[in-house]
């Protein structure tokens, strides 16, 4: 992620126009009948540009768990893939609000990142 900054920490800021691979894991740590609330986890990678006003979502992804457990359980969704991006887009991940207390922060299992594949000649 060489030339790419943070944005208030909640953004990766794109540095110069290209395509970038951009990839993401979220991991959700649930105990003691968190699925009882909520019987599919997601998670997406959006965008915001100077050039739209909305956010594009580029990847969603969805999980559910296999069996309705009461015990602890880890579950994790990981997107990947190309997207031509423009200098100054801001890349970000989302997850439902309802369930980021259930996200781990612990390293290996959450993160986020892009980097740049091909160079765009036109800025």
């Amino acid at each position: 992620m060489a030339g790419m900054s943070s944005d208030k920490g909640s953004y990766l800021v794109i540095p110069t126009s290209g395509v970038y691979f951009v990839y993401s894991q979220v991991t959700y740590a649930c105990l003691h009948g968190c699925l009882t609330h909520a019987y599919q986890f997601s998670a997406s990678v959006s965008k915001k540009t100077r050039h739209y006003p909305e956010p594009e979502t580029l990847m969603k992804g969805y999980t559910s768990p296999l069996a309705k457990m009461d015990t602890f359980l880890k579950i994790s969704i990981y997107q990947a893939g190309a997207f031509k991006l423009s200098a100054g887009d801001r890349i970000y991940v989302e997850v439902p609000k309802t369930l980021i207390k259930n996200v781990t922060i612990n390293e290996g299992e959450t993160y986020f990142g892009a980097f740049l594949l091909e160079h765009s000649a036109v800025q």
